[in-house]
């Protein structure tokens, strides 16, 4: 059937993710951390699945916050193949998306990705309505000890970089599965489709990145 697959791209952080979703099911994904590749490895992604570009009926994009260069390059990438094809973008909060990784786990995840040297992106979710309860916002590592809430798992591509007094002091809350702190192709898909699929699609051009620090656009 014509039109059913969603193109996830998040590079919000290190690594990125693409990946193909047809309804609830994941055909391919692809983890990778050369960003200079990402236009070969959607074409490959593309390739081993047997997706055609005309079956793509949206474009999932992690919209930020997180990484200037890769929040460039994958929205740059979603823009230029969604207007070639006639189809529209479904941004998602970057960081929402690893937060499902946890959905109903019982506790309130708190997700951070790496900003400038010393803070962190972060966000406060409730797990069981995958709602953002505080942020995001940008603070620093000492910060992150005060602000974390004592019954929240912590979860993101920022956890590898924190300093190692707070990530000693946080080791109780980090779950030590890798999984756990990228983003998922179904994972984007799915929130972009539950945001999105009864609104209009936002504005192609109008869209930009959620840095979540002064860059400009």
């Amino acid at each position: 059937m014509e039109g059913r697959v969603i193109l996830c791209l998040e590079s919000s952080a290190d690594p990125s993710v693409i990946g193909l979703v047809d309804g609830e099911d994941l055909l391919a994904e692809r983890v990778f951390s050369e960003r200079d590749r990402f236009a070969d490895e959607v074409e490959n992604i593309l390739r081993e699945a047997k997706v055609s570009p005309r079956r793509l009926s949206q474009i999932a994009v992690g919209i930020g916050p997180g990484s200037f260069t890769g929040l460039r390059v994958s929205l740059a990438f979603a823009k230029g193949m969604a207007r070639a094809l006639a189809i529209p973008i479904w941004p998602v909060s970057s960081l929402k998306v690893i937060a499902a990784n946890l959905a109903a786990c019982g506790q309130s995840v708190a997700v951070i990705s790496p900003a400038r040297r010393g803070q962190v992106h972060y966000a406060l979710f409730d797990c069981l309505l995958l709602e953002m309860i505080e942020g995001p916002v940008v603070i620093g590592h000492a910060a992150l000890l005060e602000r974390l809430p004592p019954d929240a798992v912590l979860l993101g591509p920022g956890v590898t970089k924190l300093e190692e007094n707070a990530r000693a002091a946080l080791s109780d809350r980090i779950p030590a599965d890798a999984n756990a702190h990228r983003p998922h192709a179904r994972h984007l898909a799915r929130l972009a489709r539950e945001t999105w699929q009864d609104l209009p699609p936002p504005d192609i051009g109008a869209l930009v990145p959620e840095y979540g620090l002064d860059f400009p656009a």
